[in-house]
C-alpha cells in the first residue's frame, strides 16, 4: 500500500480543517472592521494549523515595513522592516519559510522571546497574496503543538491567507471610505458653525447628547423603550445626523439667520400682527 494513501482519521481531520478555512472565510467576507477581523483571522490560523499562536503582518509598502495591530502574545504593534528577519524575507521573497528549529536559524530574532519569556521552537511563516498575486502581508504560525510544521500545513496556512489578504483589503478601503466621509462631515460642520458664531459648537454639544441619550437607553428596563439596543454602525449614523441636523444653515441669508439678540422691535410687531390675525380668524369660525 502506498504511503501516500491516507487514513480515515487523516482524510476525517483535513475535511474538517477546510470546512474551518471555508467558515471563516465567510465570516472574513462579511467583516469590515479591521478591529475584529484581524483577531479573527490569526485565531483561525492557529487552529488551522495546530499552532500554539499566530501574527499577522500587513505590508506598508510606502514605508517599507511590515506591521502587525494584533498578535497572540502581544500586547503592542510590532513593525519589522522588509526584507529583515522572518516575516521580513517572507514579504520580500513571497516564499514560504518553514523552520524546525528557530534557535538553530540566523534569521530568527531572540530579542523577543527574551522580552516576553517565550521559548520559540517551529515557525511557519507564509505571504498573503491578492487577486493579482501581489504580496499584502504574511502569516506567521509559532510552535506547531505536536511535531513540526508539515507542506499540508503550509498549503492550508496559505489559502487561508489568500482569504484574509482579500478581506483585510476590502476592510482597509472600508476604513478609508469612513475616513472621507467623516472628513466631509468635519468641514461641513465647520462650514454651518461659520454661518452663526453665536451658536458655535452647537452641532457638536447636539451630537454628543444624543448619543449620550441612545446609550443611555440600554439601562432602561421598562416603558416602549425597554430593552432598546443600537449597534455601533446605528451609533454612527445618529452622530452623523446629529453633526448635520442644521446643515440648511448653509443657504439661509445672514440678515435672517445671524441673530444674537431679541427680535428688533418692528419684528415683534409683526409677530404680534400675525398671532392678532389668527385669533380673528378663529373667531370669525366660530
Amino acid at each position: 500500500m502506498s504511503s501516500d494513501i491516507q487514513s480515515p482519521q487523516e482524510l476525517a481531520g483535513r475535511v474538517s480543517k477546510l470546512t474551518s478555512i471555508l467558515d471563516v472565510a465567510k465570516a472574513m467576507a462579511a467583516a469590515r472592521d479591521l478591529d475584529l477581523l484581524l483577531p479573527l483571522i490569526i485565531y483561525e490560523a492557529a487552529k488551522v494549523v495546530d499552532a500554539d499562536r499566530c501574527t499577522l503582518f500587513i505590508l506598508d509598502r510606502e514605508r517599507a515595513e511590515l506591521w502587525s495591530k494584533v498578535a497572540q502574545g502581544a500586547s503592542h504593534e510590532i513593525r519589522v522592516k522588509l526584507g529583515k528577519g522572518i516575516a521580513g524575507s517572507v514579504a520580500e521573497t513571497g516564499q514560504v519559510i518553514n523552520i524546525t528549529d528557530a534557535y538553530a536559524d540566523t534569521r530568527f530574532n531572540r530579542d523577543v522571546d527574551a522580552a516576553t519569556g517565550y521559548r520559540t521552537r517551529t515557525i511557519l511563516c507564509v505571504p498573503m497574496r491578492d487577486a493579482q498575486g501581489e504580496v499584502t502581508g504574511v502569516l506567521q504560525a509559532l510552535n506547531k503543538h505536536l511535531g513540526v510544521f508539515t507542506d499540508e500545513d503550509s498549503e492550508l496556512l496559505l489559502a487561508l491567507g489568500g482569504q484574509a489578504a482579500g478581506a483585510i483589503e476590502n476592510a482597509l478601503l472600508h476604513d478609508e471610505i469612513n475616513r472621507l466621509f467623516e472628513g466631509f462631515v468635519s468641514a461641513s460642520v465647520v462650514a454651518i458653525e461659520s454661518r452663526d458664531p453665536t451658536t458655535a459648537g452647537h452641532s457638536g454639544r447636539v451630537a454628543d447628547l444624543t448619543v449620550a441619550m441612545a446609550r443611555a437607553l440600554e439601562h432602561v428596563h421598562t416603558g416602549p423603550y425597554a430593552h432598546t439596543r443600537f449597534s455601533a454602525t446605528e451609533l454612527q449614523e445618529l452622530r452623523y445626523a446629529s453633526l448635520l441636523h442644521d446643515f440648511g444653515k448653509v443657504g439661509v441669508r445672514e440678515p435672517v439667520l445671524v441673530k444674537a439678540e431679541k427680535l428688533y422691535p418692528y419684528e415683534l410687531e409683526g409677530l404680534r400682527a400675525r398671532f392678532q390675525l389668527a385669533r380673528k380668524d378663529l373667531q370669525l369660525q366660530l
